[in-house]
């Protein structure tokens, strides 16, 4: 995923479920972390596996007051009945 913050303040970006197994900033890479907090105005590049059927939302840890409002980006894997992929 490539993911970038275009603010205001910091994301603490995580997959719900899973952790990064990679992430790439322009620095080293990190491996191995479940939350990585990437700053306003910068980006990053995560990889993650999907460990079984379901769904694994991407959440900022920052902001997760604003769920409620949908404030989530959903990963669907595999058959699953009456969902959109």
């Amino acid at each position: 995923m490539y993911f970038v913050n275009v603010g205001p303040g910091v994301a603490a970006a995580h997959v719900i479920g899973t952790v990064l197994d990679r992430v790439y900033d322009g620095k080293t890479p990190i491996s191995g972390v479940r939350t990585y907090a990437v700053p306003a105005g910068d980006g990053a590049i995560f990889e993650f596996y999907i460990p079984e059927e379901g769904v694994y939302p991407f959440v900022d840890h920052d902001k997760l007051a604003f769920l409620p409002f949908g404030l989530a980006l959903p990963f669907a894997t595999g058959d699953i009945p009456g969902k959109a992929h």
